[in-house]
């Protein structure tokens, strides 16, 4: 039997703000909730009210909300806060006229590679003498003690053994331009030489007098023993004169 709008009491739809229609704002929360007056009207016995299909009929035109584009400030948000949660990079700060350490030790090493190149300069070529310390020829502890006195202020002993035993043992890979570096070239056989830059070493050769060699030389690296570190003071002599250190 087919119902005519006639047979039944039309009831107004609940206002909310002026012309706000109720019913739809329950709609487009919960699609699935069906909102009826509180008192449906009757007449003939028969209760009126609206199904979820007679519903569905009336807002199928109503276009389904865009929930995707609301989602993108949430995604936005999370990636900005995982970003400001990144690690961050380690600044060193260093007060106003007190340069960092690191850089005062570059400084000074470069300052020394410059002074240890002029002396090599000097004495480049010149022939090895045993016990010699002069332009006519020189050993190799010789061409040491001559260096550490006119750059460092410093007096070596005289001969590489001793000068073995002097200042402190460092690592080859920790070695720093005017570090002594030692070889085992025999049984009771020392010899010493200057470290420059770039494993690369002063010092007065058997065979081709004061020259640079390299510790990776096949020669040198095999007879490599140890290396020794002194305080030096980088182009300055000392003012009480040259000190005798052991």
């Amino acid at each position: 039997m087919r119902l005519l709008s006639s047979d039944y009491d039309v009831f107004p739809a609940p206002k909310l703000f002026g012309s706000l229609n109720l019913w739809k704002i329950s709609s487009i929360i919960n699609p699935d909730i069906l909102v009826t007056p509180s008192k449906p009207a009757r007449r003939n016995g028969i209760g009126i009210s609206m199904t979820k299909m007679q519903r569905d009929n009336c807002w199928k035109q109503r276009p389904a909300p865009y929930r995707t584009a609301s989602m993108v400030p949430m995604v936005l948000i999370f990636v900005f806060l995982l970003y400001g949660c990144g690690r961050k990079a380690q600044v060193v700060y260093s007060p106003p006229g007190k340069p960092h350490p690191r850089m005062v030790q570059s400084q000074a090493n470069g300052e020394t590679v410059l002074l240890l190149k002029r002396h090599y300069q000097k004495w480049q070529g010149t022939p090895y003498v045993n016990g010699g310390m002069s332009a006519s020829g020189m050993d190799c502890s010789g061409f040491t003690v001559l260096a550490y006195r006119d750059l460092f202020g410093l007096s070596l002993p005289r001969t590489a053994g001793e000068q073995a035993e002097s200042g402190r043992q460092v690592a080859r890979a920790s070695l720093e331009p005017g570090d002594l570096v030692f070889f085992q070239t025999g049984p009771l056989k020392r010899h010493v030489g200057i470290y420059l830059a770039d494993d690369q070493f002063i010092h007065a050769s058997l065979s081709r007098g004061v020259t640079i060699s390299s510790l990776d030389d096949t020669y040198w690296r095999k007879k490599y023993w140890q290396a020794r570190r002194l305080p030096t003071q980088v182009g300055l002599v000392s003012s009480e004169g040259t000190r005798t250190y052991r």
